[in-house]
Order: structure tokens, then sequence, then C-alpha cells
């Protein structure tokens, strides 16, 4: 992970019902998924990294370490939907050589053992919906991704950036 990327990640604060990130500000604390709300933080709710906080009906602190694994799952999930896009916008006809043709049907061949279930949905009659999916399932995780090394105002500027 980069430096830049590693200086910008925070710890954040989750609800202790539904795990989600809370809003916080002088009135308390909210989440907006469940609605979940209190205090504001301190002596009374003290945020904490351990279940105790969510046994005081606490928010907890979400650490580096969560978060940086949290975006080495992401990272496995833009890796699948940049190669099922990918693999929906390949076609080997169009290759300029036996040698590109060739390198396409195996890269092809490849994702299709990875993922069998979505790359028949891909060739099913409802395959126009399935790649609109994935591709807007790679938009929104080049957007998170963009918005953490470059910040947000950068990543709006790109939206939607499906590049494969």
């Amino acid at each position: 992970m980069s430096e830049q990327l590693n200086a910008q990640l925070d710890i954040q604060l989750r609800c202790w019902h539904c795990n989600s990130s809370v809003y916080t500000g002088e009135d308390g604390w909210t989440c907006p998924k469940c609605g979940q709300h209190g205090p504001p933080l301190g002596d009374n709710c003290p945020a904490e990294t351990s279940e105790e906080g969510r046994e005081r009906n606490c928010p907890y602190l979400l650490t580096i370490l969560e978060t940086l694994e949290l975006l080495d799952q992401l990272k496995e999930l833009h890796q699948k939907y940049w190669d099922l896009v990918w693999y929906a916008r390949s076609d080997p006809d169009y290759c300029p050589d036996d040698k590109v043709r060739a390198a396409v049907l195996t890269h092809q061949t490849h994702i299709e053992g990875m993922y069998q279930k979505e790359t028949k949905g891909l060739a099913s009659e409802n395959g126009a919906w399935v790649h609109g999916f994935n591709s807007g399932m790679l938009a929104a995780l080049n957007l998170v991704f963009c918005s953490v090394e470059s910040g947000l105002d950068v990543a709006l500027e790109e939206f939607p950036m499906l590049d494969t």
C-alpha cells in the first residue's frame, strides 16, 4: 500500500449495533444505517477498541489494521469486477495478430475458471444487465480507491472511470 494511502487512513468510529461508520458532532453520535445514537463521546461513552464499547452502547474504534484489512478485501472485489468488465469487452476476433488473439483467449479462459457463475451470466439473455452491474461495481470501487489516493474532489472529476 502506498505511503500516501497509509498517511490518509484514520481511525473510524463504528456503530456498536450494526458496525457501520457513525457521524459525530457536538450533539453526539448517530449511525446513518440503523439509527442508533448517543451522547457526545467523553467520560460517559468513551470510544473503545474492545467489545466493552459495544456492551455500553457506545461507538467503537475501527483500528488502522482493520481499515487496511477492509481495503484489501475491497481490492479483491475491484480486481474481480475489473476482470469481468475486461472479459465482457474482449473479443479475440478483433485482435491485430495471432499472438495477441492467443493471449486474449488464454486470459478469457482463466477468468472463466475463476468466475464461472459470473461469466455464464454475461453469456445469458440477461448479459447486458450483468455487464451493466459489473461496470457499476467497477466504477464505484474506482471512486473509492481514487478518493483514498487523491481525494474525493479528484475522484468525482474522474467518475465514472471504467478503464480496463
